[in-house]
């Protein structure tokens, strides 16, 4: 998950974070990723692909 901290530093006024200690936590996980930059965008085009496929199969 992320979360929203304000930053007054920032154009926005807030940076996004998530929600454990990256560096503190990586060393026991097999697999992690940083937030922002996470698997997402991976995530958002899986599931177009499989629209797109199911789409494809029911015309």
């Amino acid at each position: 998950g992320t979360t929203r901290v304000t930053d007054l530093k920032q154009k926005k006024g807030y940076r996004l974070c998530g929600d454990v200690n990256f560096n503190s936590v990586a060393p026991h996980c097999k697999a992690i990723t940083p937030v922002p930059g996470g698997v997402g965008p991976m995530t958002i085009a899986a599931l177009l692909h499989n629209t797109l496929e199911a789409s494809e199969q029911h015309v």
